[in-house]
């Protein structure tokens, strides 16, 4: 995030933050907190994501989900800062950081800066929200021309790096109308930048040179805040859901190998169990000669006559005599033969969980990742989805959206429980049927129009109008289904349709898309 923009964001910022109390302090990743405001009668999620290479700052609506122990230094925060309000913004946005100041506090200020993070002080550095000396527009000629050769000009921090990038791409007249524009950072113009995807991906207090962004689409924010929402919640959740693949892959492969494992384990049993099964063949021919022999002789082996007639060794124990190796043969043949058909049942539960685990689910035994909810907490912990056998059917989309399908009513429950705020939801309108969940990875992601019709196929196809020639089908934010209290497991209530589609029931597409 450039300081320019970071000028205007806060400028924006100050109405809402003076006068705010902060309820809470999350740590939801690595270099990223949020605070939870009350400003103006609702709540208002503030969001920093600190580093050198991308940070974010940006209000939302929606919560990243958060791990189930905070770190020490977010507890720190919360003892400071909780219930205490906000009353006065500091910016020094030249040095990408602000500050704000708490009434009763015995740590006045609360630090956020786009480099470091937060942090806590009673007071604030020298030079803090000093002015920055602007040059005169009869200095700015030969600003450019340095800028122009690539040298950084000494002594002019507010020409940052992003906005060097942008000017040596223009000509002096558009470059000196940039510069007047920048000066005043009230009521500028915001420009978003979305990537093929229709992804926002970048933020700019001016427009970008073609050469910055080839192959992106501008839009014009109404705001900074606004900007700073739809690029940041891009970013962030974006970076957020490949950590989860991530993790998710990281444990999906671990379950595999343990799996593979006890198949490797139960299969050296086998051969232990074939093995005493095998004995009953030199039991049953000494049985048939043991006649030959006292009943107390021992020997560590006898020769007998074998079923085609040609002399067999059969090898003994001899501690025990020739009747006791018999019934000890007898003996274990019988184990052998008890021990592989309860091998065989165990056979059959492993390899349905390697096929259940390499789709993503977690049978009985295996240890469970973070599930992750709306917002707020991450409730940890065997899912609803793996309570019974397989009841969220997973499929695909032709565009490589990831489609959850309730098998029944716990199914149905848990595809609702364990999406994000900003997933789809489709369901069969005016009568019962299943619930389709597409995953996202960031709100206002693009759905192409194909994976909409697709989940509301699947939907169509398991709802009471699926003999019918087409189903209407509605489609909602998760955030907007809520489960009725005290109602069964997959009843809802939908408060905001985002909007219906009429669709055939296509049996056929369960096949095609599923994995």
């Amino acid at each position: 995030m450039d300081a320019h923009f970071l000028r205007r964001l806060v400028l924006e910022l100050t109405p809402l933050l003076a006068g705010a109390r902060v309820e809470k302090i999350f740590h939801p990743a690595d270099a990223t907190d949020t605070l939870v405001l009350f400003a103006a009668g609702t709540k208002l999620n503030l969001v920093l994501r600190s580093g050198r290479s991308c940070p974010l700052l940006f209000p939302s609506s929606l919560r990243p989900d958060n791990p189930p122990s905070p770190p020490a230094a977010t507890m720190r925060l919360r003892k400071y800062l909780k219930n205490k309000k906000i009353t006065t913004v500091v910016s020094d946005w030249i040095n990408r950081r602000f500050a704000l100041e708490f009434a009763g506090c015995s740590c006045r200020w609360l630090i956020a800066d786009l480099h470091h993070g937060l942090s806590l002080s009673e007071s604030l550095p020298a030079g803090f929200g000093d002015d920055v000396h602007w040059p005169a527009p009869p200095h700015w000629p030969e600003l450019l021309r340095q800028v122009a050769q690539g040298v950084r000009p000494a002594g002019v921090p507010l020409l940052t790096p992003a906005l060097r990038r942008t000017l040596v791409h223009m000509d002096p007249a558009d470059a000196h109308a940039l510069m007047l524009d920048l000066e005043n950072p009230a009521g500028g113009d915001t420009f978003v930048y979305y990537d093929a995807r229709h992804t926002a991906v970048a933020v700019s207090a001016w427009p970008l040179a073609p050469q910055e962004c080839s192959g992106w689409t501008e839009a014009v924010a109404v705001s900074a805040m606004e900007g700073a929402r739809l690029a940041g919640e891009a970013v962030l959740y974006t970076d957020m859901a490949r950590r989860s693949r991530a993790h998710a892959d990281k444990e999906t492969g671990a379950a595999v190998k343990r799996v593979q494992r006890a198949l490797a384990r139960l299969q050296q049993e086998e051969e232990r169990m074939r093995g005493y099964v095998a004995q009953q063949q030199d039991a049953v021919l000494l049985q048939r000669c043991l006649y030959r022999f006292a009943s107390d002789e021992r020997r560590a082996d006898v020769r007998v006559e074998g079923r085609d007639g040609a002399p067999v060794k059969i090898a003994l124990d001899p501690l025990l005599t020739v009747r006791e190796n018999m019934e000890a043969m007898f003996r274990r043949a019988a184990k052998g033969k008890r021990g592989l058909e309860n091998l065989a049942q165990r056979r059959a539960v492993l390899e349905n969980d390697l096929v259940r685990v390499r789709q993503g689910e977690r049978p009985e035994g295996i240890r469970e990742a973070p599930v992750q909810r709306h917002g707020g907490k991450v409730r940890t912990g065997r899912p609803a989805a793996a309570k019974s056998a397989g009841p969220v059917l997973r499929f695909r989309s032709s565009d490589g959206f990831l489609m959850l399908r309730g098998r029944n009513a716990a199914g149905n429950d848990a595809v609702v429980k364990g999406g994000s705020a900003f997933d789809l939801w489709f369901h069969a309108q005016d009568g019962p049927g299943a619930h389709v969940v597409v995953r996202l990875d960031h709100p206002g992601q693009h759905v192409p129009e194909q994976t909409m019709i697709e989940a509301a196929s699947l939907a169509a196809a398991r709802s009471w109008q699926r003999d019918d020639a087409a189903v209407r089908i509605m489609c909602a934010l998760l955030r907007d289904v809520r489960k009725v209290k005290g109602a069964a497991a997959g009843a809802v209530r939908v408060d905001a349709v985002l909007r219906s589609l009429v669709v055939a029931p296509d049996s056929s597409l369960e096949e095609s898309l599923r994995i």
